[in-house]
């Protein structure tokens, strides 16, 4: 460690002797002019802009771990990419206490957390599953980490030019030249800077003292010069408990920065790194349910969720169903331009159903070349240069083929909320019993000799409606409710403490109405609830600090409660 254990004792007996080698009192007209130095420069965090990577190693005495990340964050003054890989995390031998650790490795061992400035996104990596909120209301958006660890806000709240000149203050400077400067405001815990006015006053250490008997003190060290302004390499936050003998350390925080560079990131590196198969939580103020989609590399994902989300835009005012939707996605992917009031004529009433017949004379009618047959799983991968639009016999529905690996059947429904799925193949093959298809391409289509040609009388009897969907869906008992819990307001006097706590609504399976197993896709967990430490933020007041924890909870989607 750059900044040893008794450097820190070293500052802390000079902080706690009242200035004992202090040589010189600095009058009030010398303390303002420190004051307004401090705030003419007001900032938020260490760089403007920029990328800082650190080792962060973490102690809490709550469960007695110690935790060793490697964590980078990217920011250019608004949108943020912070990553979290946790190196190990492990108990503490000298701590006695009974283990109340939740942190689950397995599932927070890589994090991510992207706001491109519209979308916020908390990836969790090992369990490859990601929460998207759209225009966030009720879940904090910020990033700290390297990027502010420490920093104290000159300029802003209690920091003001304003509320520091009020305050009760006294300075002196010490033999080394440092100025220790002690600050007393009604409710505001005592505070105690140590600056360095070689380095344009730059904190070399700090305190806040509650008069609860809790303090926070901080230390900064290895300071470099970044486009001209002085920023720390180390750092020190640690909080004790003063009202037990010894004192009680309650948490320990030491960040080291590795690299810090200030050249503005690239938007692409806003973008979420989602792995092969992610499975994504996307919530948006257009669709009152959440949105669920899996991400593959060759599938254009984000061209399918703004379709997703125009058609929940439009879906009171226009008629639609499963097959306009179908047909909708096939002819654009053609080349070809179907009109929202062309295929709201496919819909018919009273349960606004689509015969396949309707929809392959639709095809026909935008120069499309149709096929109506009997297929199989086998002849749905060999297809190429094509289209299809399956109809699942079970569910009176449409849906799109997209293709076929070894263990799933990945197919597109923009009617549904999980609008790009896989399914088992084995359970799959159950919901397309029939191996109905409608082939739809650009260019003529010769009949697979595998295939058998649907007529035309065949086609009428063939429906898909809004009213159809999969009957058998399970994934309807509710097992947790959606809410959210606030950090909790510390007594006065006192630090920060508890957790903001988000939860998801969440359903289980129950048996089906033909005594089969939940249809729904059900995945070993989903999240069940993020949540992030609520700490102080810095002017006595109390925040979550942004850093979310993912907890699992066995569940399927989507959840349809009654």
């Amino acid at each position: 460690m750059k900044i040893r254990n008794f450097v820190l004792v070293i500052i802390l007996l000079f902080i706690a002797q009242d200035f004992a080698f202090a040589d010189r009192q600095l009058d009030r007209t010398e303390i303002l002019q420190i004051f307004k130095m401090l705030t003419d420069q007001p900032k938020q965090t260490w760089i403007p802009s920029g990328t800082i990577t650190a080792t962060h190693h973490e102690y809490k005495s709550s469960n007695g771990y110690m935790t060793d990340s490697i964590v980078t964050v990217k920011y250019d003054g608004d949108r943020f990419y912070w990553e979290i890989n946790v190196d190990s995390h492990t108990k503490q031998q000298n701590n006695s206490k009974p283990s109340q650790d939740s942190f689950d490795l397995n599932w927070n061992k890589k994090r991510v957390f992207v706001w491109d400035g519209e979308r916020y996104t908390m990836y969790f990596r090992p369990g490859n599953q990601a929460i998207v909120h759209e225009n966030p209301r009720d879940i904090p958006v910020a990033v700290n980490g390297p990027l502010t660890a420490g920093i104290v806000l000159w300029g802003y709240g209690v920091f003001t030019l304003e509320n520091l000149s009020a305050a009760e203050s006294s300075a002196k400077v010490d033999a080394e030249g440092h100025i220790h400067l002690r600050l007393n405001k009604t409710s505001a815990p005592e505070m105690v800077f140590v600056l360095d006015p070689a380095k344009d006053y730059a904190l070399l250490s700090s305190l806040m003292d509650y008069a609860g008997g809790s303090s926070v003190t901080k230390i900064y060290g290895d300071y470099e010069t970044i486009l001209g302004k002085w920023v720390p390499t180390t750092i020190i936050i640690e909080r004790h408990d003063n009202s037990k003998q010894p004192p009680e350390l309650l948490s320990r925080d030491y960040w080291d920065f590795t690299s810090i560079s200030p050249i503005l990131p690239q938007t692409n590196s806003f973008r979420v790194p989602y792995e092969t198969d992610a499975l994504v939580e996307f919530y948006t103020p257009v669709s009152k349910k959440a949105l669920w989609y899996r991400y593959y590399s060759e599938v254009d994902t984000d061209s399918l969720l703004q379709q997703k989300l125009e058609i929940a835009l439009t879906k009171d005012s226009q008629s639609q169903n499963c097959a306009t939707m179908a047909m909708k996605y096939v002819s654009e992917r053609l080349g070809k331009n179907a009109t929202d009031q062309d295929l709201a004529k496919l819909v018919s009433e009273p349960n606004k159903s689509t015969s396949l017949y309707a929809l392959r004379q639709f095809a026909r009618d935008l120069d499309l070349y149709c096929l109506a047959v009997k297929t199989d799983l086998a002849t749905l991968k060999s297809l190429k240069n094509c289209q299809a639009i399956l109809h699942l016999p079970r569910a009176n529905h449409y849906v799109v083929f997209e293709y076929i690996d070894d263990e799933y059947v990945w197919v597109i429904d923009l009617d549904s909320n999980r609008f790009f799925y896989r399914t088992k193949l084995r359970r799959f093959g159950l919901n397309w019993s029939a191996g109905t298809a409608l082939l739809v391409s650009d260019k003529p289509l010769d009949p697979d000799p595998n295939d058998t040609l649907i007529n035309d009388s065949e086609l009428h009897k063939i429906i898909g409606s809004t009213e159809g969907g999969f009957t058998n869906f399970t994934c309807e008992e509710k097992i947790q409710d959606g809410d959210i819990i606030q950090c909790p307001v510390p007594p006065v006097g006192s630090l920060c403490g508890g957790q903001y706590i988000q939860f998801f609504e969440r359903c289980g399976c129950t048996p089906g109405d033909e005594g089969d197993e939940c249809e729904a896709e059900i995945n070993p967990v989903l999240p069940g609830n993020v949540s992030t430490p609520c700490v102080d933020n810095g002017q006595g007041g109390c925040a979550s600090n942004y850093v979310f924890y993912f907890q699992d909870i066995r569940a399927c989607l989507p959840c349809d409660p009654d």
